[in-house]
């Protein structure tokens, strides 16, 4: 995985003044405060001991005293190294974080709380945490695209953007992947590290992280990729009034019902779609609800996007565009627009 000073690239904060505070305050250890753009709420159901959690958005308050408070987790770890040989992974109660590569947080009151050199909780990262009960946490925090970070000839700790209802299997989601083509899944199960067995019928599921096996170098994002920037959100500044989003099938086979929702945000920001009329040069303008945007996707749809600004009332508006496929892959994409 990237290092924390990183985090996710699609995950990174869109400026520069931001992005030189979160560095900071992280260092300091203090809670950082994100723009209250494009916001969604992530549920993980914690099983008692050790889960393996893939944090989907980029908490509000970033303290691990925050993200956690009044819960049951005692500690959290995060790997900072990058890829892991497989023969290296180590089951949580082996503690591996105590060689070199992981981050730890203990809860405050716990016995080894002195040793803590986790202070912030990013987004786009995979987290091991113990918990002494079962419990739910509801994360608030901005949303973020995944965007998946392999590690050559190694196993990356990741999760993946899959349905919160119901993912694809690990073969359907890997199929346009040759990098991924023998399927070396370590799932946690009851606090021991398990090879995946049946990936033509395992499912992978929203939030859940695990130990990936890549052959060679990757680049790939999953069945659809996106044209995205490397803030893994379209901006559209003053001076931005239009952006092409390019869906890309990197499937080997075509996607069915591939659907975009408006999922809300702050500042009511409305969307309309340049639509080219057929045999000529010229756009015409209709407003973007989402719905079906290919029922056969087959190669590429390149969507033109534009801000209604007539109707903007506030400074910063956003809005929220999720993504699916019909077959359990799932993106969330942030967008905002300046007044």
């Amino acid at each position: 995985m990237a290092n924390r000073s990183l985090g996710a690239r699609g995950g990174q904060v869109r400026r520069l003044g931001s992005s030189l505070m979160l560095a900071v305050a992280g260092w300091l250890g203090l809670g950082v405060c994100v723009d209250a753009a494009s916001t969604r709420t992530q549920t993980v159901a914690l099983q008692p001991g050790w889960n393996a959690v893939y944090l989907e958005v980029q908490p509000t308050a970033s303290a691990p005293t925050n993200v956690f408070a009044g819960s049951t987790v005692q500690a959290v770890a995060w790997f900072r190294k990058g890829g892991l040989d497989a023969k290296y992974i180590r089951n949580p109660g082996d503690a591996p974080w105590r060689s070199e590569g992981w981050s730890v947080w203990y809860a405050p009151g716990q016995p080894d709380a002195v040793l803590t050199d986790l202070h912030d909780i990013r987004g786009g990262q995979a987290y091991l945490i113990r918990a002494a009960a079962a419990a739910t946490l509801n994360i608030t925090g901005e949303a973020r695209v995944t965007q998946l970070d392999w590690q050559p000839n190694n196993c990356t700790f990741t999760g993946l953007p899959v349905s919160d209802t119901q993912g694809p299997t690990f073969r359907q989601f890997f199929a346009g992947s040759p990098a991924h083509s023998r399927h070396r899944i370590y799932r946690l199960e009851s606090g021991v590290w398990k090879i995946v067995r049946d990936p033509a019928t395992a499912r992978a599921r929203a939030g859940e992280a695990y130990w990936i096996q890549t052959d060679g170098a990757s680049r790939y994002q999953g069945p659809i990729r996106l044209n995205l920037p490397g803030s893994g959100e379209i901006d559209f500044s003053r001076t931005v009034d239009s952006f092409p989003l390019q869906l890309v099938n990197a499937a080997p086979t075509p996607r069915s019902n591939v659907t975009i929702t408006l999922a809300g945000g702050a500042g009511a920001l409305n969307l309309v779609e340049a639509v080219q009329d057929p045999g000529a040069l010229t756009y015409r303008r209709v407003n973007f609800t989402g719905g079906i945007v290919s029922s056969n996707l087959t190669s590429e749809r390149v969507l033109r996007l534009e801000p209604d600004r007539v109707g903007l009332t506030v400074p910063t508006n956003t809005t929220l565009l999720r993504l699916t496929d019909g077959n359990g892959f799932q993106q969330w994409i942030p967008v905002r627009a300046i007044k």
